[in-house]
C-alpha cells in the first residue's frame, strides 16, 4: 500500500513541491483525462480476471491461453480508445475546458502512453494474484517506484511537468518489463 501510494501520488507531490499550483492543476487534469481509456475498460475487466486465473492456476496451458486472449481483448479496446483520445484531445480541451487549459495537452499526450502501460498491469496483477504469486506483484510495484523516483526529480528540474510525466512513464515501463 505504501508503494502504491507513492506511485499514485509521488508525481503530484513532486510537482506540488517543485513547480507551481497551476502546473499541478494542469498535470492532474491531464492525468485524469489520459487515464480514462485504461481505467474504464481495463480495471473492470481485470477484476473479472482474478477468479478466472485462480481457477486455471493448475492448468498452465489453459492459463496461458486465457491470459493471451484477455490481453488481446483489452489491448484491442484500450489502444484505439487511447489513440483516438490522442487525436481529439486538443479540440476536446479547447471546447470543454477552454483555451487556458491548453498547456495540459502535451502532458496528457505523454500520460496516455502511461495509461496503455497500466492497461497491462490491470491484466498482469490479477494473473500474479490468481496463481498465488503476490510477492511478484509487489516486486513489480517496487520496480515501478524505483524507476519513477530515479528520474522524477532530475526530469522535473529539466522539463517541468513534462519531465514528471516522462518519469511516470519510465516507472511504468520498468514495472511491465519485470
Amino acid at each position: 500500500a505504501i508503494f502504491a501510494f507513492f506511485i499514485g501520488q509521488g508525481d503530484n507531490i513532486v510537482i506540488g513541491r517543485m513547480l507551481s499550483p497551476q502546473e499541478l492543476g494542469f498535470y492532474q487534469l491531464a492525468f485524469t483525462l489520459a487515464f480514462i481509456p485504461a481505467l474504464e475498460f481495463s480495471r473492470v475487466f481485470g477484476n473479472v480476471l482474478f477468479p478466472m486465473f485462480a481457477k486455471l492456476q493448475n492448468d498452465p496451458g489453459m492459463l496461458e491461453r486465457a491470459f493471451i486472449k484477455a490481453s488481446r481483448l483489452i489491448f484491442a479496446a484500450v489502444t484505439p480508445m487511447s489513440l483516438g483520445l490522442l487525436v481529439v484531445l486538443p479540440e476536446f480541451v479547447r471546447v470543454f475546458y477552454g483555451e487556458r487549459w491548453m498547456p495540459m495537452v502535451p502532458l496528457a499526450n505523454i500520460l496516455i502512453f502511461y495509461g496503455l502501460i497500466r492497461s497491462f498491469e490491470f491484466i498482469a496483477k490479477p494473473l500474479l494474484m490468481g496463481i498465488g504469486r503476490p510477492k511478484m506483484a509487489l516486486v513489480t510495484q517496487v520496480a515501478q517506484f524505483i524507476g519513477m523516483f530515479l528520474f522524477i526529480v532530475p526530469l522535473t528540474n529539466l522539463y517541468g511537468a513534462v519531465g514528471t510525466a516522462w518519469a511516470v512513464v519510465i516507472g511504468g515501463a520498468v514495472s511491465i518489463a519485470i
